[in-house]
């Protein structure tokens, strides 16, 4: 099976080109190859181009290969990358982005985000609580770590951008603010998930509840994704790992490039109707560093007055200004 391409003369001498999907099949009599005709896309000039490509990703998705479409916005934005990048980049690191966005992705979709930033407005607290809050249940659904751990460590192995400005309190904060909620689901079904847990470094009742409302949060995004899916936790994220962002920088910019998105993981993300990012993720460019301007900086000199009695003696002060 090929795309075939026939040409056609008009009177006026202008040739039409015509796109036909083919497969080649023996005549009955002669046992020659003749070309038989599945499929008319149209004149070449009239073509829907989006159409091809739909069709090349779909026969790629089956084949478990990518498609790199070079008038790709994507494609682009990586040609635009080169130049920036052209003067000696250096790589930073690589984090991981699918499984976070996935998380993400649906703890908006089942208003987690809209609840718990409902519930900080309305007692006055900063709206990075329900930051942490994600931050939290995401950890426990891909490297569970203390919550020391989730902000000292953790967050800088995946591309979470807004929850950066997270600090230590904010997760014992929003701990608390979660403390008062009651529970949804049942913690006996803890037991039959491949949720860990892991021993809890809290002295405080609230602290240890809230600590398990978190799992329970955890397991509910857990079971939403295997029942779509069909698979386990493990085998899912495992194919969401592989979608990840490296970080590149020099003296002038500093970009963030997502990799080559897998076939399986794209079907994940189709799944659930999740737009991946596009192969630009972020650009930054550094500012010139400005000169340093005149600063007036007051030195103090304690001197002893030789002339005055030693007894009395009187300390006298000088000041100079310096520019630097």
């Amino acid at each position: 099976m090929y795309l075939r391409t026939t040409k056609r003369k008009n009177k006026d001498g202008s040739v039409v080109e015509y796109f036909q999907l083919a497969h080649n099949e023996r005549h009955s009599v002669t046992r020659k190859p003749v070309a038989k005709i599945i499929h008319n896309f149209g004149r070449t000039d009239q073509l829907d181009r989006e159409q091809l490509v739909r069709l090349c990703r779909s026969i790629a998705r089956v084949c478990q290969l990518t498609v790199v479409d070079p008038y790709d916005d994507d494609q682009r934005e990586a040609k635009a990358v080169d130049g920036y990048l052209a003067d000696g980049p250096k790589i930073e690191k690589t984090v991981t982005l699918g499984t976070v966005l996935t998380i993400e992705a649906l703890w908006d979709k089942i208003g987690l985000r809209k609840t718990f930033g409902d519930i900080a407005r309305a007692n006055m607290l900063p709206e990075s609580y329900e930051r942490a809050l994600l931050a939290m249940t995401a950890n426990r659904l891909c490297s569970p770590e203390s919550k020391l751990g989730v902000w000292d460590r953790w967050l800088d192995t995946v591309y979470l951008p807004s929850c950066n400005k997270l600090k230590l309190h904010h997760m014992y904060a929003a701990m608390d603010m979660f403390y008062a909620l009651p529970p949804r689901l049942k913690r006996r079904s803890l037991k039959r998930t491949q949720i860990k847990m892991t021993p809890m470094y809290h002295w405080l009742s609230r602290r240890i509840e809230a600590h398990i409302k978190i799992c329970e949060l955890s397991l509910m995004i857990e079971r939403i994704v295997e029942r779509t899916c069909g698979h386990p936790w493990s085998k899912i994220a495992c194919s969401l790992q592989k979608l990840q962002v490296t970080k590149f920088f020099n003296l002038n910019h500093r970009v963030c490039l997502r990799n080559e998105i897998p076939a399986d993981t794209r079907n994940i993300l189709n799944k659930y109707k999740i737009s991946p990012p596009k192969q630009l993720v972020h650009f930054e460019k550094y500012p010139r560093k400005q000169p340093k301007s005149a600063d007036t900086r007051c030195i103090s000199f304690i001197v002893l007055d030789a002339r005055a009695p030693r007894d009395c003696a009187i300390l006298c002060a000088y000041v100079i200004k310096t520019q630097v």
